[in-house]
């Protein structure tokens, strides 16, 4: 997954497009074969106001954005199913006019993730029909999922068999239909914390020892979302992976993330499948 946009900065849809791989002048949801992994989302256009669409900010810092689709009932078919789909990052533009000009720029607001979508009644002349709403929520950085994990001395004490229910428990609390930024973001914590333990300080792709020990002494590992959604929701202890930088930037930028990513949901699932991970061997 590589892509240039610089958070706050502006490019013209022209320069977007050929970095997806993609010819989709005019859709709010554009994608394409150059970057697989990738789904640009574009908010506040002038024809999205007059589609009546719902996009908008939330007081937990998630951001509402609607699929596509101007009359009658949205449906999961493209390009929103690509939005939704597990193995992509949003891509999330804001649409913004320059003075004495038509000719719209975008404004690159960041990753996002997809935490879930659902159904809701439209407003004023879409008051009759069904949109959808995906929910995104900023994505961390592989170094704030590194640091966000580096467990305290408190959380040695836990048993990694609790570490894992922990994280199943977790995965089940809330569906994906209906969760608040800071759910997602529990969910997240808790799974990601037992993959570093299940890790045992191994890149659960290629198997080497951790490049280094954070300063806690910890070993350093990154989180890796095999899916990032799922009919279960975005975490589960199936679909993540605690992997080292190296394998981090083969699974983005490698010439075959798909193959990738199949390796490592293979890998995790016979982990699992061994039994209680506090009995399997070092």
């Amino acid at each position: 997954m590589h892509h240039p946009f610089k958070v706050g900065q502006s490019y013209a849809r022209e320069k977007i497009l050929p970095i997806l791989g993609s010819k989709q002048l005019r859709s709010g949801i554009v994608y394409g074969s150059a970057e697989p992994a990738l789904v640009a989302a574009f908010t506040g256009s002038r024809h999205s106001t007059s589609a009546g669409y719902l996009d908008h900010w939330n007081d937990d810092g998630s951001f509402s954005y609607c699929g596509q689709g101007t009359t009658g009932d949205q449906q999961l078919t493209r390009p929103n199913s690509i939005l939704i789909d597990p193995l992509r990052t949003v891509l999330l533009f804001k649409t913004w006019y320059p003075p004495r000009t038509s000719k719209g720029k975008n404004r690159f607001l960041g990753e996002h993730l997809v935490a879930g979508h659902h159904w809701e009644s439209g407003q004023g002349t879409r008051s009759e029909d069904q949109l959808l709403i995906v929910t995104l929520v900023p994505a961390r950085s592989p170094i704030d999922n590194a640091v966000q994990h580096d467990a305290s001395p408190a959380d040695d004490k836990i048993d990694l068999e609790e570490l894992r229910q922990r994280a199943i428990d977790a995965s089940c609390s809330s569906t994906p239909s209906q969760i608040s930024t800071t759910a997602y973001r529990t969910r997240s914590d808790r799974v990601a914390e037992y993959a570093h333990a299940r890790a045992r300080g191994k890149c659960e792709m290629c198997g080497w020892p951790a490049p280094f020990v954070t300063p806690k002494g910890k070993p350093y590992l990154e989180i890796h979302h095999i899916l990032r959604l799922a009919d279960d929701g975005p975490d589960n202890i199936f679909h993540v992976a605690a992997i080292c930088p190296n394998c981090h930037r083969k699974a983005h930028h490698g010439v075959d993330p798909r193959a990738f990513q199949d390796t490592l949901k293979v890998l995790i699932e016979e982990k699992e499948r061994q039994g209680s991970p506090s009995q399997s061997e070092d």
